[in-house]
């Protein structure tokens, strides 16, 4: 479970649990400087609370957020010359669009392109969240296409167009 709450500057926390609503608690950080903790042990039935190193007042409890990770998708291709070689060096760009993508648990934002070049036999990959659509650039080649990642572990990108 992610535990986060809002901080002072300069100040550290403590993070109890409880596993019984309340009735009891247990110490699962001291004197942290973080305004976030992932707690691999809680469940969604664990609740937490808060103080700043010291003091005597808790916060009052509250849930953790379900810690989860997106299944992911290494989108790939190729990139070749007019005369059909593979082409090494080609810049490739993603980017998500500015519209909002909610996708499981979060929101999906790039405020800057995400890079990768094409290798010595003009391969590239970048790994993606499955069911998000993604703008992809490849400048050299004039390729500027929005595509939505399907649910499988790799896809080529011509695939998609």
């Amino acid at each position: 479970m992610i535990v986060s709450w809002y901080g002072v500057d300069g100040a550290t926390y403590d993070v109890d649990r409880s596993n019984d609503s309340g009735a009891t608690w247990t110490s699962i950080a001291e004197d942290i400087a973080e305004t976030s903790y992932t707690d691999t042990v809680g469940t969604s039935s664990s609740f937490y609370r808060v103080r700043v190193h010291g003091s005597s007042i808790w916060n009052p409890m509250f849930a953790g957020v379900a810690s989860s990770s997106p299944a992911i998708c290494t989108l790939y291709g190729y990139v070749r010359d007019a005369n059909g070689a593979l082409f090494s060096g080609a810049d490739v760009f993603m980017r998500a669009p500015s519209q909002r993508q909610f996708l499981g648990d979060a929101f999906f934002v790039t405020e800057e392109p995400v890079a990768t070049r094409t290798n010595s036999v003009g391969y590239w990959s970048m790994l993606v969240p499955q069911g998000l659509t993604v703008m992809i650039r490849i400048p050299i080649a004039k390729v500027d296409e929005t595509v939505t990642i399907p649910a499988l572990a790799s896809v080529e990108f011509s695939s998609l167009l």
